[in-house]
């Protein structure tokens, strides 16, 4: 009996490749046409990606210099996170852009469907990650690259609003307008009434020696309006030095907005792509057509080592067909 050629000769393998060179062929070509339809019928995809730095929320007070510059901690990262994965910032990102329609979806008559499916469309899409060096990724896929580019810089705005509205820089700077504007009323009322009362009773207040001096007849009425005016004065004094001190957290509220206007400290602002974010479309062509070639010749030697292959007529003699 014939001895048969082992399952793991090399010689034997090409042998059988050649033997079964048509078959093989036409699966390579089959195979390769189908993945070139593919590849260059799936739509491209363009990403557009940010990075930035949020602030400690506990520290980044306007009361504070440079509390911008402070980076936040595990909890604040968190919390970005989980606002950059909300329900209200997904319906305002939807209301927006119009995403129904940009994906495609607003055929769907039945709501609950509709939003489940808008749903993993921007789960899949708007990729948020907290980095390792305790920053936060955001990455925006979509077809086309404006709006990918609009879609991340909508978000930046809106983390950079949602900073804002914790650490309350712009609220602060408002509080302390309103009083101001409380404190100049009532400046200008007490002086309002201390000028009626200097007027009306002839009451005149100055350094160590407080006299009530009248160029006509002195009068009871003058001497009981007396303490009230020194009263008023007194306040009036205070009043002042309170909006000296109020004049000044404005100012610097002011510049702490003028020299960071943003609380985030972005590291890579996002930008519109220009390639799409996929690999060379000939270059996974060339990888398809290596792996088919590779597939296509190991299930020939297999199915020919089982004996499932019938070799042709005018080379039934130089292989022997290995039985199962």
């Amino acid at each position: 009996m014939k001895d048969k050629p082992p399952f793991s000769s090399i010689t034997h393998f090409f042998r059988v490749v050649i033997l079964y060179w048509k078959g093989i062929a036409l699966f390579i070509l089959v195979s390769t046409a189908i993945l070139s339809y593919a590849v260059f019928s799936f739509p491209k995809v363009y990403k557009c990606e940010m990075e930035f730095v949020p602030p400690d929320f506990k520290l980044a007070s306007p009361l504070l210099e440079k509390a911008a510059l402070v980076p936040g901690s595990a909890s604040d990262l968190e919390r970005i996170y989980s606002y950059l994965h909300s329900f209200s910032l997904y319906r305002e990102l939807i209301d927006t852009f119009n995403l129904y329609s940009h994906y495609e979806i607003s055929h769907l008559t039945d709501e609950q469907k509709r939003s489940k499916k808008i749903q993993r469309i921007l789960e899949q899409n708007i990729q948020v990650r907290i980095t390792r060096n305790a920053t936060i990724l955001v990455q925006v896929y979509d077809r086309v690259p404006r709006m990918a580019y609009e879609i991340t810089l909508f978000l930046l705005r809106r983390t950079e609003n949602f900073c804002r509205q914790i650490i309350g820089m712009e609220k602060a700077l408002a509080e302390t307008q309103r009083q101001l504007e409380e404190l100049l009323r009532e400046v200008r009322r007490i002086e309002e009434e201390l000028s009626r009362l200097r007027t009306q009773y002839k009451i005149i207040t100055g350094g160590s020696e407080q006299s009530v001096r009248s160029p006509l007849i002195p009068t009871l009425e003058a001497f009981a309006h007396y303490d009230k005016v020194l009263s008023m004065e007194t306040r009036l004094v205070r009043l002042q030095h309170i909006y000296t001190n109020l004049m000044e957290e404005k100012v610097r509220r002011e510049d702490f907005i003028r020299i960071y206007p943003t609380p985030i400290f972005v590291i890579q602002p996002p930008y519109e792509p220009v390639y799409p974010d996929t690999l060379n479309p000939y270059l996974l062509i060339g990888l398809g057509l290596m792996g088919s070639c590779l597939i296509a010749m190991g299930v020939a030697y297999y199915l020919h080592f089982l004996g499932l292959l019938k070799a042709p007529q005018s080379q039934s003699r130089e292989i022997e067909v290995i039985p199962s």
